[in-house]
């Protein structure tokens, strides 16, 4: 069962209607510790990723920003997608590690 909890399901799908949930999530939540995501396995990381890409895409198209937080906006999420990226592989190094052996091969 690859099913996502549904609580998270509906949260995606509400942020994917405007930009402005989004614009909250950034601005309220400054913790971004995406390993209490990520300990059970790989599952959950693309779908947070690609939260991040769509935020990205969301807030260059928002005309509710101006170009300072729009600019403001893109580094927060840049830095958060590498942060989630690093706790990944601090969460769970064996897999990172399996998977560089298996290309090495």
């Amino acid at each position: 069962d690859n099913k996502l909890p549904k609580d998270l399901v509906s949260q995606l799908e509400l942020n994917c209607k405007s930009f402005a949930p989004m614009q909250k999530i950034l601005d309220n939540h400054h913790e971004w510790k995406m390993s209490e995501f990520i300990t059970e396995d790989l599952r959950l990381l693309p779908y947070i990723l690609s939260w991040i890409e769509r935020a990205v895409v969301g807030n260059r198209n928002f005309d509710g920003n101006n170009s300072a937080m729009k600019s403001r906006n893109m580094m927060v999420l840049r830095n958060r997608r590498n942060l989630t990226v690093h706790q990944f592989v601090r969460t769970m190094p064996w897999i990172v590690i399996e998977k560089l052996l298996i290309l090495e091969i």
